[in-house]
């Protein structure tokens, strides 16, 4: 298909910067936070919005934006000088007009939304599915929700299984007491460790079905190496590390006795860095334990383990994880019930029976581990691994430290920042360090200065289209 696009203007629109002045919470920054968006979702979502403040610029008649591009536009209404701003460049205001859900409107902004994919389909092409044909950024992964909390089948489960132990001890005491120790037990234990080996293997087949069920070029398939390096370390002071070594190995930030100084002149190349050297430049740091209790709290660090939470609460509620929790949990729970019988059967004999209490509470300790492990491997291993396997080695990473990063992790700390961790490890874990307290006067290096040492709306209503003014 030949596009109609307006070259000129569509290359103003699409080089007008959002975040312009940068700032620890523009525009972006702010959108993520408020949505719960990956890094890159959000950056798409800003890019067809573009499109559409285009569209509804150079198109005769209304335009109606998607659930996402919405979102979006609410945020940058806002922003009122950025948007006047935006609004100048198109040569035209845009106005906003909200649906009422009236019953004559319905189909003039269905007109709307088919003029809006005809008119994007002549300049733009075809449109994204997950901007444009969903409600939310995870809608595309389609997992249908389930109808049970984990929780409340937890508790379900324990009582139905207090109750199966009755009718299980009547159907299991004319066997049990024919079979003696230590055959039983070798037997048990060998059962255990079939079945953990068989739904090792079963949930790893089945989050594997649940990944090819994602749409395609969906946010999972386009998460930011830091992102990823938080799900596979769960640790976002693992992130901070990474910037923080980063910025010393690009001479932005200067060590010197375990202490670290932003030069006066260095700017950061993202929101991330910025926020990590002005935090050390406004507030005077030198101690990296301060700078680690402030950052942790800046949303250009906690978007990160917001967004990749909030997946993993996501995947926990859906209907495809339950069902894999649940055969998990009842495969383990009749395991221990049958060790359990022999228990009471035996206590009930008058035999001894030390050996199988041990291998109960061993099994119960790994019962409890193991299905906790569930809940965090599909974000925290499952994903990382996708990556790891099928992303890494077909994408260009020699010039990205990011992608470095997330793969070698310390191993690419720069000898000069070692020093500033370790210093920052003891102080966490309550070790004296020579160099790690209070920093009154050092000024050296680029920093020259005296560090302290104190510690210190979007609208509810959807949008129908907009009107040119």
């Amino acid at each position: 298909m030949e596009l109609n696009l307006n070259t000129e203007l569509w290359q103003k629109v699409l080089a007008f910067d959002l975040d312009q002045p940068m700032s620890e919470y523009g525009f972006s920054t702010r959108l993520a936070a408020e949505n719960f968006w990956t890094e890159d979702f959000t950056q798409r979502a800003i890019l067809e919005y573009k499109k559409f403040m285009y569209l509804a610029a150079v198109t005769d008649g209304m335009v109606s934006p998607s659930e996402i591009v919405d979102i979006v536009w609410h945020q940058h209404l806002i922003f009122t000088h950025s948007y006047s701003e935006l609004c100048a460049i198109l040569g035209k205001t845009i106005q906003h007009i909200p649906s009422t859900h009236n019953a004559n409107e319905i189909e003039k902004f269905k007109l709307a939304k088919e003029r809006t994919r005809t008119v994007y389909q002549t300049s733009f092409g075809e449109q994204p599915y997950d901007i444009w044909e969903t409600q939310t950024m995870y809608d595309a992964l389609n997992l249908q929700k389930s109808k049970f909390k984990i929780r409340s089948f937890l508790v379900v489960g324990i009582l139905a299984s207090l109750l199966l132990l009755i009718p299980l001890l009547f159907i299991l005491k004319p066997l049990y007491v024919k079979i003696n120790n230590p055959q039983f037990l070798y037997g048990y234990i060998g059962l255990v460790l079939l079945a953990f080996l068989f739904l090792e293997l079963y949930n790893r087949a089945r989050f594997k079905k649940i990944f090819s069920q994602f749409t395609k070029n969906s946010f999972i398939d386009k998460l930011h190496p830091l992102e990823l390096t938080y799900l596979k370390t769960k640790s976002l002071k693992k992130v901070i590390h990474g910037v923080t070594n980063q910025l010393v190995h690009e001479d932005k930030i200067e060590v010197s006795q375990s202490a670290l100084f932003a030069k006066p002149e260095t700017q950061g190349n993202n929101v991330r860095e910025y926020t990590l050297l002005e935090t050390i430049k406004s507030k005077n740091l030198c101690d990296y334990s301060l700078l680690l209790f402030y950052t942790l709290r800046k949303s250009a660090f906690k978007n990160i383990s917001r967004s990749m939470d909030a997946l993993k609460k996501y995947a926990n509620k859906s209907k495809a994880f339950s069902n894999i929790f649940y055969l998990n949990f009842g495969v383990l729970v009749f395991l221990f019930l049958l060790g359990f019988s022999r228990l009471y059967i035996g206590l009930e004999r008058g035999k001894p029976v030390v050996l199988i209490s041990i291998t109960l509470v061993a099994l119960i300790t790994l019962l409890i581990l193991f299905l906790y492990r569930l809940t965090q491997q599909f974000s925290h291993k499952i994903i990382p691994a996708h990556y790891a396997k099928n992303v890494i080695p077909h994408t260009d990473v020699s010039n990205a430290w990011e992608w470095n990063y997330f793969s070698n992790g310390s191993v690419l700390y720069v000898a000069a920042f070692i020093p500033i961790l370790d210093s920052a490890n003891d102080r966490a874990n309550g070790i004296p360090h020579s160099s790690a307290g209070s920093c009154t006067s050092c000024g050296t290096g680029g920093g020259g200065s005296s560090c302290g040492s104190s510690c210190g709306s979007s609208c509810g209503s959807s949008c129908g289209g907009c009107g040119g003014g």
